[in-house]
């Protein structure tokens, strides 16, 4: 699992080391340091291989030569890392007759085991494993694990906090005790430990994400700022420190803030895929399409498009009016990932924005194919039928709107609305008392149902339902008038205001 430490202890990243060049690139020149870890693992593979060699050798004679216990380990991983486990198991097995005391081998067998969910077995090699080294690293690691998988994450810390003592590198353990506690949703004990492992590892990428992702949970916006400033200070090159600023940034809404780390963080590392996604999106929040455009088609230099960089590309020309565009990318989404609902969805509005019916229906229909659990799907597909004049199936998508159990105050009104339009008058006034049942509270329903009784001409109980919204907001009026802008110059309702209004001084 350290084989990403062993190589970062070797290969020192920073800017007081005198071996190492600092690279914006993919491709850069070897250090000094790389060479010889380069060096080093060749030699290891090649040490590998002449032992395998040697090792079937051995079996087509039919000779029975001695290993090691290092031997026997090298060619045990050599085999289960191929997808042997046949081989494997059968060097196991040999390892254990020539070195009975050693209970790496045991634990060997345990781990295989663990991976294919034969918890019984695995135990039963641990318990043997046990026996010969009551407190081996490997046992206690390897058995924390089989608790971790049984979802006894609290005892799998105990015995990680065991090996704790017996570990040659502790950080390692605390990775370990760290992703148990974020699976138990301990996310404060979690960075503990995640924050032991940066001390070592500073360059650890993994728990640089992890810390992010605990903060995130934790909702520790401001925290995880500051640790990242405080990180940079003492490692400026590192993307992912840059990368996750940003985001912590982009959650508090310090845009701009967001922005500047995402730059940095590419200009740390131009082929990160990902700082130019979010970037992109945070110049989309604030409204500077233009430039999120131009960022997104950036990125295609280091990574071929995908069905979603198009997608966002086309949300940034449609935003800029820029309607051909935005329908050219749209549908260069789609062929790019058939399965990009939100693709569908924005070509369904561009096309229904450009009085093209019936091609918005085709698109609307794909996206409710791909995800029928979606009620935002929905209630687009009921203005497009209700444009089109094809108010059943209007209709039928509130209903299912409803049964997803979204009921909002604005589903009533906007079903509401469309019964009224079918003239099912009766059938809309009553949704709307169903509305306000359901949202007693809500000053919108009341002032909306109040405009639709003025124009099913019930003056009396549009002035009741219209005081009970000024009731609920003093400022109903405004809601009213943006609800039923023609009727701003009503004087009948002009007076009923003025007189509500004066009945509350």
């Amino acid at each position: 699992m350290r084989l990403i430490y062993a190589q970062k202890s070797i290969v020192n990243f920073s800017v007081n080391n005198p071996f190492c060049r600092v690279s914006f690139g993919a491709d850069f020149d070897l250090t000094l340091g790389e060479i010889q870890f380069e060096i080093e693992m060749d030699d290891s593979r090649n040490n590998t291989k002449d032992l395998v060699n040697r090792f079937e050798g051995m079996l087509k004679r039919d000779e029975v030569l001695f290993f090691d216990v290092e031997e026997f380990e090298q060619i045990t991983d050599y085999y289960f890392h191929k997808g042997n486990n046949k081989s494997a198991l059968e060097v196991i097995e040999m390892a254990i007759h020539q070195h009975p005391m050693s209970a790496i081998f045991p634990i060997k067998r345990a781990q295989y085991f663990t991976a294919y969910d034969k918890m019984e077995e695995a135990m039963k090699e641990l318990d043997k494993a046990a026996a010969l080294e009551p407190n081996s690293y490997d046992m206690l690691v390897a058995r924390s694990h089989i608790f971790s998988k049984q979802g006894k994450h609290g005892r799998a810390v105990n015995l990680l906090k065991k090996a704790l003592h017996a570990a040659e590198e502790p950080a390692d353990v605390h990775a370990l005790i760290a992703e148990q506690y974020q699976y138990m949703g301990k996310y404060e004990e979690a960075l503990k430990h995640h924050r032991q492992v940066i001390k070592v590892f500073h360059d650890d990428e993994i728990a640089l994400y992890n810390i992010a992702l605990c903060f995130e949970m934790l909702n520790q916006y401001k925290k995880a700022v500051d640790f990242f400033k405080a990180y940079i200070d003492k490692y400026p090159y590192s993307e992912i420190a840059w990368y996750n600023l940003g985001i912590a940034y982009a959650r508090m809404d310090e845009l701009r803030n967001a922005a500047n780390s995402f730059e940095y963080s590419i200009l740390v590392d131009e082929h990160f895929i990902a700082a130019y996604f979010e970037l992109g999106r945070v110049l989309e929040r604030l409204g500077d399409f233009s430039e999120a455009a131009r960022v997104y088609e950036n990125s295609f230099e280091f990574d071929a498009p995908s069905g979603y960089s198009y997608y966002r590309l086309g949300n940034c020309y449609r935003n800029m009016k820029d309607h051909q565009k935005a329908l050219r990318y749209f549908k260069r989404a789609i062929k790019e990932d058939p399965d990009l609902d939100e693709a569908y969805i924005e070509l369904s509005m561009l096309y229904m924005d450009n009085g093209k019916l019936l091609e918005a229906i085709f698109y609307i229909k794909k996206a409710i194919e791909l995800d029928a659990e979606n009620p935002d799907y929905f209630i687009i597909a009921s203005d497009v039928y209700k444009r089109g004049g094809l108010y059943l199936e209007a209709e039928e998508c509130f209903k299912k709107v409803f049964e997803l159990g979204y009921d909002e105050p604005e589903i009533f009104i906007e079903y509401a609305d469309l019964l009224l339009d079918m003239t099912e008058t009766k059938a809309a006034l009553n949704l709307m008392k169903k509305g306000i049942l359901k949202h007693p509270q809500s000053d919108l329903l009341r002032v909306v149902n109040a405009g639709f009784l003025y124009e099913l001409e019930n003056v009396e109980a549009c002035r009741i339902e219209l005081q009970k919204g000024f009731e609920l907001n003093p400022k109903a009026e405004e809601i009213f008038f943006d609800a039923f802008p023609d009727y701003a110059e009503d004087q009948i309702i002009i007076d009923m205001i003025k007189n509500i209004k004066g009945g509350m001084v």
